[in-house]
């Protein structure tokens, strides 16, 4: 098709396809930001929490968060940067100051359009290289970016591979052109992009693009054996071993930097994260093929995941897996391995035992994604055979055929309530979430209709290409196919985000907007209700709640004892203290605390010591006195019956020998019932790293000030300016000695590690962001046409 028209002219079409691509989404989102629409819950609702809490406080206290102190008593920051981040996020963190006037909503959208021109882009380069079509490439480079559908799965249905394309094509240009510059691209954008990503996406991405180039290279053997000898294994190859370590090197330090006494209890995994294989093989269920029903019937039931490319991609994905070229045919292989290896099959089990890291991941039914992906690549290759030959009689009365039999049997279940909700049910199962409004008669059967009038457009359309001349009208068919196509699919994704989203109200809309974290003194024995206007943003909407984390407590700025929410993990020193009140020994990691029940975080409430001691009364509280022991000898004089929480217990290993003799420290035994102080303070300072306190002592010799803040090797604190030792206070605490008279306490979580990773990620970030913009403005002057489809 590109051969009819002059080079010039090609290079403008083929720029104004992908600028078409791109703008559809482009478009997509500026509607969703321009009506407030907000994402209505699941992951997408975290996503969208934790990106808000960093840039907010980025943009108000200056840095990166590295701790978070409405979690769990105080948790470390690591995991939850890592899995929030994007490549433009990664970039405002530090630069938020300059945000403070922008609705975040905006940036939200922003963050995710970068994201899906990384998607875009890397699927329409890598498909130039294979297809003979510009409308090919166009179709599959549309029909990724319009399937994508991230609004309650932004990991799974996005980030999980959006990726994937732009490091396949770096690849193949690595090979093509002999240079580990592209080899070193492809290994600093993989370790890259785990930011934004879960962390054990990892070793199933990796996986991919071995099976990838495998497949490939069994297929194009004296082509990449040719292009291995061209290579030259001197600087370049040593400069690019470097890039990779270092990327791979930044990814791991980023997700362990202050977390070894993080203790995970997710459910069905061992406590070093890792899963059982009977856990791995099994997990959530849904593993069976009848999810990929969905191709066929135009609505997409689960939250995790949708599998819809358009009616035109089955009997085009039919036709490409006959006619693609020999040296092509590792897109098809590659699908067949992941969709084998998402049903629990052989394949599974040894990729199990056999690939690095694979131990640590589950959902094997949420791999169908790449699924998707390669079953796009090869419909792209049926399109390819249709433009350069057009469709033979035979394949245009067959799909013809089927498109409308497919058409019929749709409209019937429209018909029929009932027999569609059950269909709607059967798709998703087990223990995969699903979105209850697709169990509506009135919204299946809309959505069943639309599919049937798509399939009968596409059947009619074929039908009739079949009996014209193709020489003389290909370019019009093509044309208007596409169209319909575009029609099909974002009637559906229109569909979809009605769905998965809904308009913000004034009050939600002002309360995203970026502004100052509030202090708050002590913890709550549950949700504030009323006293908190931000959740508004968890009530009237019941499918808000569904798969919400305990996360959402750092977006809402509330300190709850327990947790309300999923909570999957919390530091040790808190998990000691748990165990005391649960009794169970310290130290004993084997069994989760009794209070973590069906995934939520139950306090022990009716315990008033429990509720001294946690913060219920105040999380600042001043003392007279420090009874020292070490933590087993604590833990028993906090489980004893008549323990009032009016003590401060500290861990003699904690307290330096300046501290004990300028301070009121003394053995645990006898304890008094009551050595609490009331002294007046004031907080000057708050955020996510720190705390500033000015404290009056008083005439007194001194006193003790704890912070009910769970502590960390990582905190550190000064009074009036000089460095003291924090101790451990009551197992989990942090506690300080003050001085007589006025204190200037400033309590600050840093770990320089954990910022030069920030600033690490950030350069990199911006670094490709400018590399995506150069590879935009080459589409359509390079032809990346690969050698082995000639």
């Amino acid at each position: 098709m590109a051969a009819d028209y002059p080079r010039g002219r090609c290079v403008r079409r083929e720029a104004a396809l992908f600028a078409l691509a791109l703008m559809l989404e482009a478009f997509v989102l500026l509607l969703l930001c321009a009506t407030r629409r907000m994402v209505a819950g699941h992951d997408g609702f975290q996503y969208f929490s934790l990106q808000y809490y960093f840039l907010n406080d980025a943009a108000y206290a200056g840095e990166v968060p590295q701790w978070l102190p409405y979690m769990t008593h105080g948790t470390v920051a690591t995991w939850w940067y890592a899995i929030q981040g994007s490549l433009l996020q990664n970039v405002l963190l530090l630069a938020a100051r300059a945000l403070r006037t922008v609705h975040f909503l905006t940036v939200f959208y922003t963050n995710a359009f970068i994201d899906e021109l990384v998607l875009g882009l890397g699927t329409w380069l890598l498909c130039k290289r294979f297809f003979a079509s510009t409308a090919s490439v166009f179709f599959v480079t549309a029909t990724v970016l319009a399937s994508s559908m991230w609004t309650t799965q932004p990991w799974y249905n996005l980030h999980f591979y959006y990726a994937l394309p732009l490091i396949l094509w770096l690849l193949h240009r690595f090979l093509d052109e002999a240079r580990w510059r592209y080899l070193a691209l492809a290994a600093n954008l993989t370790g890259l992009q785990t930011l934004g990503n879960l962390p054990y996406f990892l070793p199933v991405l990796t996986m991919v693009i071995f099976v990838y180039a495998l497949s490939y290279a069994s297929l194009n053997r004296h082509l990449v054996a040719r292009q291995v000898r061209a290579l030259s294994w001197r600087w370049g190859f040593a400069g690019a071993v470097v890039v990779a370590v270092v990327s791979f090197g930044a990814a791991y330090a980023v997700l362990c930097v202050g977390t070894d006494s993080i203790l995970n209890y997710n459910d069905g995994r061992n406590l070093d994260g890792t899963t059982p294989y009977s856990v791995f093989m099994t997990y959530a269920g849904n593993l069976d093929l009848r999810k990929y029903f969905e191709l066929g019937l135009g609505f997409s039931p689960a939250l995790d995941y949708t599998l819809y490319m358009g009616v035109l991609s089955l009997p085009l994905m039919a036709l490409g897996l006959v006619r693609a070229p020999r040296g092509s045919r590792h897109f098809a292989i590659v699908c067949a391995f992941m969709l084998l290896f998402g049903c629990g099959t052989f394949v599974s089990s040894a990729a199990y035992y056999a690939w690095p890291m694979m131990r640590f991941y589950r959902h094997l039914a949420l791999v169908c994604c790449f699924v998707k992906l390669f079953a796009c690549v090869v419909a792209g290759f049926g399109l390819d055979h249709l433009v350069a030959r057009g469709p033979s009689r035979r394949f245009a009365n067959g799909a013809g055929i089927l498109l409308l039999v497919l058409a019929a049997g749709l409209l019937t279940f429209a018909r029929d309530g009932t027999l569609s909700v059950s269909l709607a049910r059967r798709l998703v199962r087990h223990g995969l979430v699903r979105v209850e409004q697709f169990l509506d008669p009135s919204l299946l059967s809309f959505a069943l209709t639309r599919s049937s009038i798509f399939a009968l457009a596409f059947g009619a359309l074929l039908a009739i290409s079949g009996r014209l001349n193709w020489q003389k009208r290909s370019a019009a068919l093509i044309a208007t196919v596409l169209a319909v196509h575009l029609a099909d699919l974002y009637s559906w994704k229109a569909l979809e985000l009605k769905v998965t989203t809904y308009g913000m109200s004034s009050q939600e809309w002002e309360l995203t907007r970026l502004r100052p974290m509030p202090y708050v003194p002590s913890r709550s024995a549950g949700l504030i209700g009323e006293t908190n206007p931000r959740e508004l943003f968890l009530q009237d909407r019941p499918e808000k709640m569904e798969g919400t984390y305990w996360s959402t407590q750092s977006f809402l700025f509330e300190d709850e004892l327990g947790s309300d929410f999923r909570t999957d993990h919390w530091l040790a020193p808190l998990d000691d203290l748990l165990r005391v009140y649960s009794g169970q020994p310290v130290r004993q990691k084997k069994v989760p605390p009794l209070f973590r029940t069906r995934g939520e975080f139950r306090f022990p409430i009716e315990n008033r010591a429990a509720r001294e001691v946690c913060g219920a009364t105040g999380k600042v509280q001043f003392f007279r006195v420090a009874h020292e022991g070490r933590d087993e000898e604590i833990a028993r004089h906090l489980a004893r019956p008549d323990a009032t929480g009016r003590v401060l217990l500290v861990d003699s290993a904690s307290v330096d020998d300046v501290a004990r003799r300028r301070s009121q420290v003394r053995a645990l035994a006898p304890i008094a019932t009551d050595e609490k102080l009331a002294l007046p303070y004031e907080v000057r300072w708050f955020s996510s790293n720190r705390l500033d306190l000015a404290v009056d002592a008083g005439d007194r010799e001194g006193a003790w000030l704890v912070y009910a803040d769970v502590w960390h090797p990582l905190w550190k604190v000064t009074v009036n300016g000089v460095e003291r030792a924090i101790a451990k206070a009551n197992l989990a605490y942090k506690a300080v000695w003050l001085d007589s008279g006025m204190n200037e306490v400033r309590f600050r979580f840093h770990s320089r590690a954990l910022s030069f990773w920030h600033a690490f990620f950030a350069i990199d970030s911006f670094t490709w962001i400018l590399i995506l913009v150069a590879l935009t403005r080459q589409i359509g002057r390079r032809h990346e046409r690969g050698e082995a489809q000639r």
